[in-house]
């Protein structure tokens, strides 16, 4: 697997939705000025699998290839690469087939409602103490 796949694929729960969009930009810089347009759909696909909603780019060559001056460095081209960011992807959250996160999650939730209810009871209950003191102060005056 590459190291590409191997992060996507083992990125910690809490901090799997930033990394896999910084992933998913840093894969969109990706040219066939850069990688072979084989090498980069194998990466495509082999992330889509780990998440079905991981879009198969199209090559999207920036320029023609030239000869390279230094033959070990043949794959390398000097260009400008366009970047292209897909708006509706950064919304998703990954796809998780753990149900007992999202359970977790909801039961987190349900606690944090379950506080706030308990604050807003205490808060109208303080409401009537002070309302209930505040009628049974008399003030005596002597004439």
């Amino acid at each position: 697997m590459s190291i590409f796949g191997h992060v996507f694929q083992n990125v910690p729960r809490e901090q799997a939705e930033k990394v896999r969009t910084s992933l998913y930009k840093l894969r969109l810089t990706w040219t066939d000025n850069y990688f072979s347009q084989t090498r980069l759909n194998q990466i495509d696909r082999k992330i889509q699998t780990l998440d079905p909603n991981w879009p198969i780019i199209p090559s999207k060559k920036v320029v023609q290839p030239e000869k390279s001056v230094n033959p070990d460095h043949s794959n390398l081209r000097t260009s400008t690469p366009s970047i292209h960011i897909n708006p509706a992807v950064f919304g998703r959250q990954p796809s998780s087939n753990n149900e007992n996160d999202l359970e977790a999650q909801l039961k987190q939730k349900e606690l944090e409602l379950m506080e706030l209810k308990m604050k807003k009871e205490e808060m109208a209950l303080e409401a009537m103490r002070k309302q209930i003191s505040g009628e049974h102060d008399f003030q005596v005056r002597i004439i």
